[in-house]
């Protein structure tokens, strides 16, 4: 937490410190007059820009706790202004502080309301601190600066806080650990016999106006817990009255020690010097300051906020740098290495290419051949198609012989069509021509019907069906006729 100068003021005494690391330091109280003024004044100039809190422990005090409806944003800012103006017109020292929701259906927001109705003790302060362009980052009212002591203690139910501050006899009710009512009693230096008779008449009027202003009702346990750092108060708590619904008991230097997280040691004997330890802590929302005159705090902060952004971003490119820089360095490291490899290497290849024989061809013609080669190869084709065609259907006809096949590719326009020419002829043959026709007929439908043939054509039958040609031969020819011998033409769709 920054450290800043916490300020305490009542009626009859001023009181403040600094608070750095956790702890008050150089804590002064004095009568509130013009010295005590001057004294902070010289305060102010060994501290400049040092932010300023102000705690006010003062009977000119207004606490109002109200259920509004649970909204967001600025409809919420907009309904809390509106109850703060409605309760406190005439002082611009106000607050609104949200102590949770409510049990019902509707689950309001549950709010203290609380303002200092009397600024005359206020202002002169607030005017040195202004002289001296001292940041100002709020001003609490008292009881409100003591709640997280309370939730620290551990409070349940209804809980009177009562302690002896500069200003007075201070009562503040605390209803499971929320701040509810407060109460002041102004007194002089008090001798300690006439404080312990003091102290238990004024709790017992604190707890007869709690019940009938019905805050509490008489069958309410209340538990007063009376802050004693020194020991001054312990006898007074035995003095109050055995009751069935309201019981005493003393907070001691170590069990406020503990609550504050100090060696008990180190704890003030003073109660408005643990007040102001704890007013560092103090809820903003229960802050009175209006914004205005907390502008230069404000300013303050977001300097601050942006010098440690600022610092923020240079420490991370200071280290994104250095990260940076030490890769770079393994990666020089890395390249080195890569070539030193690669020097080795190109020595080991020229030694090993040094044992080499002489190559029939330079490396520009074989490089030609090899390029020739692999054109001729991506262009070359086979007459695997036609072959797996003509292997496919001829085993159904046993009487055909293969005795020739041609194949070649076409040409221009039909460059990806495949002839195929088959001569063959059917043994055994018996001299039916008829059957034998009938026979190469089927075989021609059967290549025909095949999907990579795209037409089929007779080029020769063993008999001449033409009508007009001669009839001509021999005895000798009519053996050899025995053979029917045929030619037949496939045309393939063939592949690119």
């Amino acid at each position: 937490m920054p450290a800043r100068i916490v300020l305490n003021l009542s009626a009859p005494r001023v009181s403040w410190g600094v608070f750095a690391h956790g702890r008050l330091q150089g804590f002064t109280r004095l009568a509130n007059d013009a010295a005590a003024r001057a004294a902070f004044v010289e305060l102010l100039a060994a501290h400049p820009k040092r932010p300023v809190a102000v705690m006010l422990d003062v009977v000119e005090e207004d606490f109002r706790q109200e259920a509004l409806p649970h909204v967001w944003g600025r409809a919420r800012r907009a309904m809390v202004e509106r109850k703060l103006a409605q309760y406190f017109r005439t002082t611009p020292y106000r607050a609104a502080c949200l102590q949770g929701r409510g049990a019902g259906r509707r689950r309001d927001d549950r709010y203290l309301f609380l303002a200092l109705t009397n600024t005359d003790l206020l202002q002169p302060w607030l005017e040195a601190i202004n002289a001296q362009g001292a940041p100002l980052s709020g001003i609490h009212l008292l009881p409100a600066v003591s709640q997280p002591l309370v939730q620290k203690l551990g409070s349940r139910g209804a809980l009177l806080l009562v302690s002896l501050q500069g200003g007075g006899l201070r009562q503040s009710l605390f209803l499971d650990g929320q701040l509810t009512l407060s109460r002041l009693t102004p007194m002089e230096e008090t001798p300690a016999e006439a404080l312990l008779t003091l102290l238990p008449e004024e709790m017992e009027k604190s707890r007869l106006f709690f019940y009938n202003s019905r805050v509490l009702s008489r069958d309410a346990l209340l538990t007063a817990w009376v802050l004693d750092p020194d020991g001054r108060l312990a006898p007074a708590c035995r003095q109050v009255s055995e009751e069935p619904n309201f019981r005493c008991q003393v907070v001691a230097a170590e069990t406020l020690a503990r609550a504050l997280a100090v060696p008990v040691g180190e704890l003030p004997q003073d109660m408005d010097a643990i007040m102001l330890s704890l007013l560092p802590r103090a809820a903003a929302a229960c802050n009175l300051a209006p914004p205005a005159q907390r502008r230069r705090f404000l300013e303050q902060r977001l300097r601050q906020v942006l010098y440690a952004t600022a610092a923020g971003i240079a420490l991370a490119g200071g280290a994104a740098a250095g990260w940076l820089l030490v890769e770079r360095q393994g990666v020089l490291k890395d390249a080195a290495a890569l070539r030193k490899q690669t020097a080795e290497l190109a020595a080991r290849y020229a030694a090993a290419t040094r044992s080499f024989p002489a190559a029939p061809a330079s490396a520009e013609e074989m490089r030609a051949t090899v390029e020739a080669f692999a054109l001729l190869r991506a262009q070359a084709r086979t007459p695997a198609t036609a072959l797996r065609l003509v292997g496919s259907v001829l085993p159904a006809y046993p009487q055909v012989e293969l005795s020739r096949l041609t194949w070649k590719r076409g040409q221009g326009g039909n460059a990806n069509e495949e002839e195929v020419e088959l001569a063959a002829e059917i043994r055994p043959f018996d001299g039916d021509f008829r059957a034998a026709l009938a026979l190469i007929q089927r075989l021609t439908e059967d290549f025909r019907n095949r999907p990579a043939v795209k037409a089929v054509k007779v080029v020769a039958l063993p008999v001449n069906l033409d009508p007009s040609a001669p009839l001509s031969g021999n005895t000798a020819e009519s053996r050899e006729a025995q053979s029917a011998r045929f030619r037949l033409l496939l045309t393939l769709e063939g592949s690119p």
